[in-house]
C-alpha cells in the first residue's frame, strides 16, 4: 500500500470546550490479533486537549459502545 500525502484544509474553526470536536477512526481487521483476540482498534482524538485514546475491540460491532462517555 502506498502512502499518500493529503493536503490539509485551512480552518479558522476554534474549539472552546472539552469533547466539542472528536475525531474517530476504526481500524481493522488487523492481520495479527492481540493476545486477547482483539482484531479491531478504535482511536478517538479530542481537538481541545489534543489527546488520543486507543481502545482494542474484538468485534467491529463493539465500536459504538466504546465511544460512549
Amino acid at each position: 500500500m502506498r502512502k499518500r500525502n493529503i493536503p490539509k484544509k485551512a480552518t479558522t474553526e476554534t474549539v472552546a470546550r472539552l469533547l466539542e470536536l472528536v475525531s474517530v477512526d476504526l481500524t481493522g481487521p488487523l492481520n495479527t490479533p492481540s493476545i486477547n483476540v482483539h482484531r479491531y482498534l478504535i482511536i478517538l482524538a479530542d481537538a481541545f486537549r489534543k489527546m488520543l485514546w486507543a481502545k482494542p475491540l474484538r468485534n467491529k460491532s463493539d465500536a459504538i459502545p466504546a465511544c460512549k462517555v
